[in-house]
């Protein structure tokens, strides 16, 4: 049964990995916890999985690393780092670090099988819309002109979306299974680790002081696969994206910790507050930029909180 488990998750991966992720630790996270022999089983399963499905030609090798690391190495680490009692900002630091040096080797070796891939997604959407839609109709021009102008975003700012969206399925996971775990952090006391906030100030400084000219031939040789573009602006664009879900769930645990019981003290608040945070972007900016400042003022007291809880072991 557990095995099944493993492989329903890995054919959720196919289609997306950071969904698989969360079904992962939501699904299986109590078989992983304080069972390191299941863990290990898991990780050796998925790798398998992973050779059996590139070998049999049904996944190319850009998705099949998608899946290994974004999905099976990252819930590996995740629990792995979990059962030796790392601070929780310390595990999503090496979860961050994991998928980004992964990210960064992908971009440097299968440029051109991701170029490939988005424009057969690409190409296979337009037919899907061609279908529906006459082809010089206002609707199917409208969806060509907006994949247009979407590419070179996607081709430069992609690989942060893609941290973003596996960091934050990782989080939203592990905080849907920590509420069964007694012992496990918990929302209310996340906090990101201080170096982060150190390579934040590096990426902002990097932005700032980079004067690399994008040109529009630049780019056209980026799309048609002939030119690469590693501008450290773009570089740290896509690195702070990727610290977008951190700071969105530090800001969330800073709130939490403040009016957290009188929001759970009533369900329609709750249901309101989940409603405002789906339709209302600018709410979602607010509390990033609340969990970046708690990172200089610490809000919560954490810190020194924690000095307390060792002295007093001591």
């Amino acid at each position: 049964m557990y095995l099944a488990f493993v492989f329903i998750g890995f054919i959720i991966a196919l289609f997306s990995p950071p969904l698989a992720s969360l079904y992962i630790i939501t699904a299986l996270g109590r078989d992983f916890w304080g069972n390191a022999q299941r863990l290990n089983v898991f990780l050796i399963s998925w790798i398998v999985l992973c050779v059996l499905f590139y070998l049999s030609h049904q996944v190319d090798i850009v998705r099949t690393l998608n899946i290994l690391v974004g999905t099976g190495l990252s819930c590996f680490l995740l629990f792995y780092m979990l059962e030796r009692e790392y601070q929780l900002g310390t595990i999503f630091m090496g979860l961050l670090a994991l998928n980004s040096g992964f990210v960064a080797l992908r971009q440097l070796l299968y440029f051109e099988e991701i170029l490939c891939q988005y424009n057969s997604s690409v190409q296979e959407a337009i037919k899907l819309v061609g279908g529906r839609f006459a082809e010089d109709s206002q609707q199917y021009l409208a969806f060509v002109e907006m994949a247009d102008l979407l590419r070179p975003s996607y081709l430069l700012y992609g690989s942060g979306v893609w941290l973003a969206t596996i960091l934050l399925c990782l989080m939203v996971g592990y905080f849907l299974f920590a509420r069964r775990i007694p012992e496990l952090n918990k929302i209310s006391s996340f906090q990101t680790h201080p170096y982060i906030v150190g390579s934040l100030v590096v990426a902002l400084l990097l932005i700032a002081f980079d004067k690399t000219a994008i040109t529009s031939a630049t780019l056209e040789r980026v799309l048609d696969g002939s030119g690469r573009l590693y501008s450290p602006r773009i570089i740290s664009t896509n690195y702070l994206l990727a610290l977008v879900p951190l700071y969105f769930l530090q800001g969330i645990g800073v709130v939490n910790y403040k009016v957290g019981r009188w929001f759970l003290s009533s369900k329609v608040l709750c249901v309101v507050a989940i409603f405002s945070l789906i339709i209302n972007p600018y709410i979602v900016i607010i509390i990033t930029i609340i969990g970046l400042c708690d990172s200089w003022f610490d809000f919560r007291k954490l810190t020194k909180t924690e000095d307390l809880n060792e002295n007093h072991s001591n």
